[in-house]
């Protein structure tokens, strides 16, 4: 699996998950390339305003605006992620998303997990998991590989529940 996808077996009966979006940039260095970019915009602007295109001064400070909104979104969801937690008895869903968590909690014995399809190849694969009518997605900011993984992994660990309780 890759590294957006952690399995930590801290009890033999409790399995814990985290699941990250893939990152390719620190938090600081978001912001140390929205520096770069926003001086070499204003460079190149003064520069052109200098030479008598002065409508390009608007523009470039829009520009700025905008990348600099898009920074602080991203900035903003740089922590999120998603914990699942197969306990003895019950499983257990928190989810951080910017400034929003969000908790779910489900019986063990009843908990199932779907893996819906969808129709065309360009849209990805939805993973659920929950029991009596109420699903929860989860691995949606994951890849695909990771996704299908992750169903054969939770899968396989509520088998192996029930099994035991069974016997």
């Amino acid at each position: 699996m890759d590294g957006n996808h952690t399995s930590a077996d801290s009890r033999p009966d409790r399995l814990l998950i985290l699941l990250r979006p893939n990152r390719s940039l620190s938090r600081r260095g978001g912001w140390l390339l929205f520096g770069v970019i926003s001086g070499f915009l204003a460079i190149i602007a003064v520069g052109f305003s200098l030479l008598g295109a002065w409508m390009i001064l608007p523009f470039a400070g829009l520009e700025v605006v905008l990348v600099g909104a898009v920074t602080v979104w991203i900035a903003r969801h740089h922590d999120d992620r998603e914990w699942i937690v197969l306990e003895p008895t019950r499983v257990r869903i928190a989810r951080r998303q910017g400034n929003r968590e969000e908790k779910f909690e489900f019986q063990r014995y009843w908990t199932r997990v779907r893996m819906e399809r969808r129709h065309r190849r360009s849209q990805p694969t939805r993973l659920s998991i929950g029991s009596h009518g109420r699903f929860v997605e989860v691995g949606a900011q994951v890849e695909e590989k990771t996704r299908e993984a992750l169903a054969r992994e939770l899968k396989g660990a509520l088998r192996a529940s029930e099994s035991s309780m069974r016997a």
